[in-house]
Order: structure tokens, then sequence, then C-alpha cells
């Protein structure tokens, strides 16, 4: 992955940005979308760009993916998920 895309190998910053978020939720949940893949006129893709604030938590460039992340009335927690990706879906959309 590029740096562009990521910018940040070392995953403990992503680690400690989550738990600091967690630590201020208190009893709540912050779910965060994936940004949606936006579409030009005929269909052609522009290139994806994640959310700003998923890919600062999480520094994942994913699209259709979510972090959920539960305050610390349960001990805080935060879990990242991903759509399934076709094949064939996904070289027709231009990602990778």
């Amino acid at each position: 992955m590029d740096k562009l895309r990521r910018p940040w190998t070392d995953l403990d910053v992503y680690q400690e940005r989550r738990q600091r978020v967690i630590e201020r939720l208190g009893g709540g949940v912050l779910v965060l979308p994936a940004a949606l893949p936006a579409r030009r006129s005929g269909g052609a893709a522009y290139t994806y760009r994640q959310d700003s604030d998923l890919l600062y938590l999480t520094g994942f460039c994913e699209p259709e993916s979510v972090l959920v992340s539960i305050g610390a009335w349960s001990s805080g927690s935060s879990v990242r998920g991903c759509a399934t990706r076709v094949p064939a879906v996904a070289r027709g959309s231009g990602l990778p």
C-alpha cells in the first residue's frame, strides 16, 4: 500500500487513537462507515478516497468497511469489518 493511502505503518498508532476515542465514549457506541465510492458520468469511477475519520482511526482503506467502537462500560473495544469482495465486481469497479 502506498504512503498516501496508509501514511503510518506502525499499527500501534491506530490502536492508541482508537483507545483515546473509547475512553471518551463513556457508555456510548461509535459507528464509522467507509466513504461510498463516487462515480463520474458514464459510469467511470473516481479514485477511491476513504472517509478521513475512519482512515485516521484505522488506516483502513477498503470501501464498504466499518469501525464500531464500544465505550468503557464494556471494558472498551473496537471491531473493524469489511464486506466480502467478489473479484469480478472489484475488477469492474476499478478497485484493486
